[in-house]
């Protein structure tokens, strides 16, 4: 399901037996046991569908401060959609790929291309935000991180848009 949270588009998707869509009014809760159930939106924001409060343990704000992009729990497999959310995310956001983020980006762009990733984000209809040069400077950031171990940014500048893959540089 695809929202607009003030400015923001916001992925969710239902987890298995979500708390955030049975919470009785005035049911207290753990903070904890909620992000294991609640929606997370491509905007590094956790909602409560109850009543719209923004909710974040501190390793949660930890996280959205230093700007690192983490699984919470690894997929098993590789899914061309996880991929693109992944890569939108970094592009969007400006975000730094924790090595696990790396690998699995990695293995998606080995196993369906780069050109697979910018066709699947058709899915976004008029929010699109990749195209080869921007996928190609995801795979570079990605391979920067897992070949030296050092979180890298990706730099992005408006020259980039002049269609040379020069143009995109890894920090």
């Amino acid at each position: 399901m695809r929202l607009v949270v003030g400015k923001f588009d916001v992925d969710i998707w239902e987890l298995p037996q979500s708390q955030a869509f049975r919470i009785e009014k005035g049911r207290p809760i753990s903070i904890p046991s909620l992000l294991d159930t609640v929606c997370f939106s491509t905007d590094a924001v956790a909602i409560s569908l109850l009543d719209s409060r923004v909710i974040a343990t501190s390793k949660f704000r930890g996280t959205v401060r230093d700007k690192v992009l983490k699984f919470v729990s690894v997929p098993r497999g590789t899914e061309l959609l996880q991929a693109v959310r992944i890569a939108r995310l970094l592009v969007k956001l400006d975000l730094i790929p924790h090595f696990d983020i790396a690998k699995y980006f990695l293995a998606a762009i080995a196993e369906f291309g780069a050109a697979g990733l910018v066709k699947a984000e058709e899915k976004w209809k008029g929010r699109r935000v990749l195209d080869d040069f921007l996928v190609e400077g995801v795979r570079l950031l990605c391979e920067s991180s897992v070949t030296t171990g050092v979180p890298a940014t990706l730099s992005l500048d408006e020259e980039l848009f002049s269609g040379e893959p020069s143009d995109v540089r890894v920090a």
